[in-house]
């Protein structure tokens, strides 16, 4: 079996400027399906990156902030 390669971290990266960088290339639509549909991990985007002539980290940032802002947070039930 082989081993998964850790994502890099991305936490102080410039992701709204990323973000500008993929939408200029056509990308976003397909980036956010491929996503959505199958969530797939940091070693098929980076693949995936190579072949869309995209930078692997900008891309995985990007990916990472999509995610973090889709996700829900729910702090339980409000009593009055």
């Amino acid at each position: 079996m082989r081993k998964v390669e850790k994502p890099p971290y991305v936490g102080k990266l410039d992701s709204a400027q990323f973000i500008k960088e993929i939408v200029a290339s056509g990308r976003l639509p397909k980036i956010l399906g491929i996503n959505d549909s199958s969530y797939p991990y940091w070693d098929k985007w980076k693949y995936q990156a190579k072949e869309w002539n995209l930078d692997a980290k900008k891309l995985w940032a990007v990916i990472k902030f999509v995610r973090d802002s889709a996700r829900e947070v729910n702090f339980g039930e409000r009593t009055a």
